[in-house]
This record gives structure tokens, C-alpha cells and sequence, in this order.
């Protein structure tokens, strides 16, 4: 993977462009792995960020997400900090409502128990751009 990477290009979420100043061709796969989660202050963000994402794609470019469900800390070294709670309806709504298509999720329960976080579930969703 490490050859084909081409660009590692910074990205601001608050930014209309994300990549600003770059302007990137639109990607045919985005993937996140728990990006929204720590970065979304509550849902409203998170949509507004999944729609942010959803510009960057061709249509029926592909969306692969992480995430866990359930979660409200992380913990890095001694400090904890903000996680989006949240769970499989409202990723579920949030998806559909930004026009993508959910092509698979799965959904794997907690079952070791970890001060660095406290989660119900780990999730795995691919979905697709609406053409």
C-alpha cells in the first residue's frame, strides 16, 4: 500500500474544501476509521461531516467507515477525552439522508473490557454514493 500512496494531503473538516488549498478530482473510496467519532462535538457535526465527505466522491464512489458504537471517551496517555455517542439507527439515517446507499455492516459486540475506552460495539460499514 505504501508504493501506491501518491499524496498524504492534511484535511481541515471545518473548511468548505477540506483539502484547502488543494483541490483534489473526486476520490472513488474514502475510508474513516474513527475519525467522526472524536471529532464530532454531537450529531448535527457528524452529518455535516458525512456530507463533506460524500463531495469528495464520485458518484457511486464508495464510503468505508469504522466506528464505535456507544462510546463517549477515549483515552490517550492520562487524559480523556470527548467521544460521539451514537448507535447503528442513527449512522443508519445519517448515511441514507446524505445519499449514500449501505451496501454491508457489521457489527461486533464488546467483549474484552478496556479502560482506553468504553464502547458497546465496533462497526464496519460500506456504502455507496447514490449516482
Amino acid at each position: 500500500m505504501k508504493s501506491a500512496l501518491q499524496h498524504v494531503v492534511k484535511c481541515n473538516l471545518e473548511k468548505e474544501n477540506i483539502t484547502d488549498p488543494i483541490v483534489l478530482p473526486l476520490a472513488d473510496c474514502i475510508i474513516s476509521a474513527g475519525l467522526l467519532d472524536v471529532v464530532c462535538k454531537d450529531h448535527d457535526t457528524y452529518i455535516r461531516y458525512l456530507r463533506k465527505f460524500s463531495r469528495l466522491l464520485k458518484p457511486g464512489g464508495h464510503l468505508i467507515l469504522f466506528a464505535a458504537y456507544g462510546t463517549t471517551y477515549i483515552t490517550v496517555g492520562k487524559e480523556k477525552f470527548h467521544a460521539l455517542t451514537y448507535d447503528e439507527e442513527f449512522v443508519r439515517k445519517a448515511l441514507s439522508g446524505e445519499g449514500f446507499v449501505i451496501d454491508n455492516i457489521e457489527v461486533k459486540e464488546r467483549t474484552a473490557v478496556c479502560d482506553l475506552l468504553d464502547y458497546k460495539a465496533i462497526t464496519y460499514i460500506v456504502a455507496h454514493k447514490e449516482k
